[in-house]
């Protein structure tokens, strides 16, 4: 999945965010998962993903207690529908690639239970099976202030750094 149109991620944070938007559907809104031992050390993986239109729009994971730090995907391909997500994400956490690929129940009552199988970066390594639980998160209150933060990507930064290089030269 490429990089989404920052419209598309402003459009998304704006009704995640407000209590006025339209109806929320069953994809819709916030889930929190964790991913049990998910890492290479063990620890669990604490992913949070938000939905729209039953299509994750963002998500990062961390990897408590240790490290806090949000880790952004490389690739989100998660999907809420017919009470249960599916689909798959990459992080990059402590410059160790991981991939994961979830299958869960979301109950009504916003209980989340599945499994996830995940796989580490480099190749050759063995595949990590696991259980997963978490559930709906509250939607954020109106009126809460929110953060929004561009990333380029590396080649896009160089790309800009070139370019401006060029025109400082000019």
């Amino acid at each position: 999945m490429g990089p989404l149109p920052m419209a598309t991620v402003l459009v998304a944070a704006a009704c995640l965010a407000a209590s006025s938007c339209p109806a929320r559907a069953e994809g819709d809104g916030r889930l929190g998962l964790v991913l049990r031992r998910a890492t290479q050390d063990g620890n669990d993986l604490t992913l949070h993903a938000g939905f729209v239109g039953g299509r994750a729009v963002q998500a990062w994971g961390t990897t408590p207690p240790d490290n806090n730090i949000p880790h952004d995907p490389r690739e989100l391909t998660l999907r809420l529908q017919d009470g249960r997500v599916r689909g798959s994400v990459s992080l990059n956490v402590r410059y160790v690639l991981y991939r994961f690929t979830i299958d869960a129940a979301v109950a009504a009552g916003g209980r989340a239970e599945g499994t996830y199988l995940g796989a580490y970066c480099p190749a050759g390594t063995q595949p990590v099976r696991g259980q997963l639980s978490g559930s709906r998160q509250a939607p954020v209150a109106k009126g809460t202030p929110a953060r929004l933060q561009r990333r380029w990507s590396c080649a896009t930064a160089r790309r800009r750094a070139a370019s401006s290089t060029r025109c400082a030269r000019g």
